[in-house]
This record gives structure tokens, C-alpha cells and sequence, in this order.
């Protein structure tokens, strides 16, 4: 399959669910249903705010499809070396439906962040991911702004539905968290 991604409503759990996944790998506490794929690895977050904001080492507003192309190419460029050397490290991308158009320019619409992420990511003729990636987004906001805007992006992934948690998940939840505080 494809890089997961993690689909549900707003407030359901999608990103603190990778902050455990992170927190359990880093401290060796991971279920034996997880252990062999994420062994040895790292979790990295991409901010799609910091991503597109801010200026470059020159000065220049990131708005400018130049920087966020830079700034990305940079970060695919070090996982796909990581994985070459056989090291395991997952990118994280939380709004993941704000890569499609982030970083694209008028004249070349096709310069945008999702352009580039899928020269990274397997596909259906059997191409193999160079990187390995783990998204979280609201399932309406996939929907409208990858499936159909960009359907050999969306079949790229794995979904992954993430269901609001019971009041009774809720209050285990909230006893787990407090024991790590």
C-alpha cells in the first residue's frame, strides 16, 4: 500500500496519535504489532505554516515559489539519503491538504508541494516510495482538495479513518496522558 494517512474529523486524535507513536518509539515502548516497522526510527513533523511563511536566509518572503520549492526539495532530498543509507525516518504532514497549491506560482501551477511530494511516492506501476510519509487531514478536507483535485496524489495513500473516541476512550486517554506528566 501507500504512506498512511490518517482521515477524521477536527479534534479526533489524528496528530496526538503520532506524538505517542513518537514519544512510544523514542522511549522503546512500542506494541510487538508495531516494533519491526518502526524500529530504529524517527518521526519528523513538515509545518506547512512554517513552511509557507516566514523569509529565506536572503531575505526574501516565502511566498515565493522559489523558497518553498527550496525548502522542500531540501527535506525530500535528506529523507530519500536517510533511506538510501537504510536509516528509517517517517515525515510527518499534519493539514496535509495544504500542500496541493502551497509553494505554485501562476505560470507553473504545477510547482506546487503535492507536485513534488509524488515524484517521492510510489504508484500504481509498482514504483517504490523514496520516502516514507505518515499525513493527517479532515476527511472533507482530502475529499475536496486531494481526491478530487488530484487523484494520482490521493491514490498515493493508505486511508486511514480515525473515529471520535467514546467518553470512555476519552477518560483513558486522559489517565494515560497524565501519567507522562
Amino acid at each position: 500500500g501507500g504512506s498512511p494517512i490518517l482521515l477524521g474529523p477536527p479534534g479526533t486524535g489524528k496528530t496526538s496519535l503520532i506524538k505517542d507513536l513518537a514519544l512510544r518509539i523514542e522511549q522503546g515502548k512500542l506494541s510487538d504489532e508495531f516494533k519491526e516497522a518502526f524500529k530504529g526510527a524517527e518521526i519528523r513533523s513538515l509545518d506547512m505554516q512554517k513552511l509557507t511563511g516566514g523569509k529565506d536566509n536572503d531575505g526574501n518572503d516565502a511566498m515565493y515559489v522559489g523558497v518553498i520549492k527550496g525548502r522542500v526539495d531540501r527535506v525530500l532530498t535528506e529523507l530519500k539519503e536517510a533511506k538510501e543509507q537504510g536509516r528509517k525516518i517517517f515525515l510527518f504532514i499534519d493539514e496535509f491538504h495544504k500542500v496541493k497549491g502551497a509553494g505554485n506560482s501562476m505560470n507553473s501551477p504545477s510547482s506546487d508541494v503535492a507536485n513534488m511530494l509524488k515524484e517521492y511516492l510510489g504508484d500504481a506501476t509498482g514504483r517504490t516510495n523514496l520516502i516514507q510519509l505518515i499525513c493527517a487531514t479532515t476527511t472533507e478536507e482530502f475529499q475536496t482538495y486531494i481526491q478530487k483535485q488530484d487523484g494520482a496524489l490521493a491514490s498515493r495513500f493508505e486511508q486511514v479513518q480515525i473515529k471520535e473516541p467514546t467518553p470512555e476512550e476519552n477518560k483513558a486517554m486522559m489517565r494515560n496522558t497524565a501519567k507522562k506528566y
